[in-house]
């Protein structure tokens, strides 16, 4: 049941952390001629306080048709891997992977649906409780 709650936590985040990349760049390339700066480059977001860094991120969610988080960290020593796209209306698609473990994600209005692999329910349920799931 903890990586239930786990898998649900990080769905979370992840859907936050897509509204917080809607205020990135755009993604346009450099111009030709133009060198790349060492660090990245930012739009000014994170020297915003945390207030008004969230109402900008909100802002800018608000305006975007879509967006898609791409990324891996690591949690308290869980690797995560997340791409996830949502849409204007909130609908969300896309995966979780939780080391190793394979989670498929679609939310539509308020309905959710996930599906995971064998890892994943092995992990969240037990062997026994997969082996009777698949019947």
């Amino acid at each position: 049941m903890t990586t239930l709650r786990a898998s649900a936590a990080l769905l979370t985040l992840g859907l936050a952390v897509a509204g917080i990349a809607a205020c990135g760049e755009d993604g346009a390339s450099p111009s030709p001629g133009s060198s790349a700066s060492a660090s990245p480059a930012t739009n000014g977001i994170d020297t915003l306080p945390a207030e008004k860094a969230l109402a900008a991120a909100k802002s800018a969610y608000l305006k975007a048709a879509t967006v898609r988080v791409r990324g891996t960290v690591v949690d308290s020593g869980t690797n995560v891997a997340l791409d996830l796209r949502t849409s204007l209306n909130g609908d969300t698609q896309g995966t979780l992977r939780l080391d190793g473990a394979t989670i498929k994600v679609l939310t539509i209005g308020k309905n959710a649906w996930f599906s995971g692999d064998r890892k994943f329910w092995t992990d969240a349920a037990g062997a026994d409780a997969y082996a009777q799931m698949m019947g």
